[in-house]
């Protein structure tokens, strides 16, 4: 007879089974009320499951989102070092214990910015992407920054589709990488290319809406930061979203590039060049 499931405790008797399926199905429901924004109804059944099974894996990281939504960070760190001492390798660990810690360090959170008094010259901006396959989606986003920007610097990566002329059309500076798996060299080789005094980063499938196009050219000419991040939405309903910051707006600077093959983050190398970054309520489609 074969195993109904993979269980992470070893030896376990047909009561113990029923308890992890138990478990299991609380954090189903728990990730749902996460996904409902019902936080404090979550953390409920997380610390249910987690007074009886303290390692099962992903728990502990579930927690500390919800307690972080809730504005609990002591208890949202505590759960996300759970997790690590758990696994040390989980990286979606890693990186949520980093934006908890970057939250922390950025300054001017919230920004807002002086939109009474234009400056007297408007920054050069020039937007940075890395494509492939791209023609369902990229139109939509350069239509959205293109009067915004003074140059797009498009990377591809190897596109057998309309991607490369549609990016022609829209006057875009096209350069052809090879793909080497490894996300930062692609980013950077976009970044080799740019000469506007900032650096817009959009994805293929993002766009800007014209509220959050202004305060974007609004923030590079504020000067009062150097990095800032914005809102990248994640859409899970029709109706909902959840937002994690993103580095997309940044000084053209020596000495910032982008650093992991896979989640590749310009972050490291802007805090090892002392630079301020602000986190701001800007958000990318």
């Amino acid at each position: 007879m074969e195993k109904a499931m993979a269980s992470p405790y070893s030896e376990t008797t047909s009561p113990q089974l029923a308890e992890i399926d138990r478990a299991i199905e609380l954090v189903q429901r728990a990730n749902a009320l996460m996904e409902q924004g019902a936080f404090s109804e979550a953390v409920v059944l997380f610390d249910q499951i987690l007074e009886s099974f303290p390692d099962l894996p992903e728990v502990n990281l579930a927690a500390a989102k919800a307690y972080f939504r809730l504005g609990e960070r002591r208890k949202a760190m505590i759960g996300c070092i759970n997790e690590l001492v758990n696994d040390p390798q989980n990286e979606r660990a890693l990186h949520f214990l980093y934006e908890m810690h970057l939250s922390r360090l950025v300054r001017g959170i919230r920004l807002e910015f002086n939109r009474k008094t234009p400056p007297k010259r408007w920054p050069s901006i020039s937007l940075v992407m890395i494509v492939k396959n791209e023609e369902a989606h990229l139109e939509r986003c350069l239509d959205s920054v293109k009067d915004m920007v003074s140059e797009m610097i498009i990377v591809d990566t190897g596109s057998t589709d309309r991607t490369v002329e549609i990016a022609h059309a829209y006057g875009a500076k096209v350069y052809h990488f090879d793909w080497c798996d490894d996300f930062a060299a692609a980013r950077n080789e976009s970044l080799k290319h740019a000469t506007g005094e900032w650096l817009l980063m959009m994805d293929a499938d993002n766009w800007l809406e014209p509220e959050d196009k202004n305060q974007l050219l609004w923030a590079a000419a504020s000067g009062k930061a150097d990095v800032y991040l914005c809102k990248q939405l994640d859409w899970n309903t029709e109706t909902t979203y959840r937002g994690s910051p993103q580095a997309r707006l940044f000084r053209n600077l020596p000495g910032l590039y982008y650093q992991s093959a896979l989640h590749e983050n310009i972050l490291p190398s802007a805090r090892k060049l002392g630079l301020t970054i602000a986190l701001t309520e800007i958000k990318i489609q």
